[in-house]
């Protein structure tokens, strides 16, 4: 009876560890999630901005210039997109 506590026992410190370190992953993964979301909802915020700016923007050159910086801003979450 002795031995088969002992093993009983043994098995769940193991299953708890397992889980311990389960647990410890889903975390980390967590934490990589949120910081990619605001990197991303600051991309957003970024292009919602030069999209406005576009719009008022008074002439051809000015447009073409905010027109780049969008270009800049969806290439670069796009590039981190991919990498994640």
């Amino acid at each position: 009876m002795r031995d088969n506590t002992y093993v009983w026992l043994t098995d769940l410190v193991q299953e708890v560890k397992e889980l311990r370190e389960v647990k410890c992953e889903a975390e980390s993964l967590i934490q990589q999630k949120d910081a990619e979301i605001a990197r991303l909802n600051g991309s957003l915020m970024k292009a919602f901005q030069l999209w406005t700016d576009y719009f008022n923007a008074p002439n051809a050159e000015g447009k073409a210039c905010i027109n780049i910086e969008l270009s800049k801003v969806f290439a670069n979450a796009a590039v981190k997109e991919g990498a994640t």
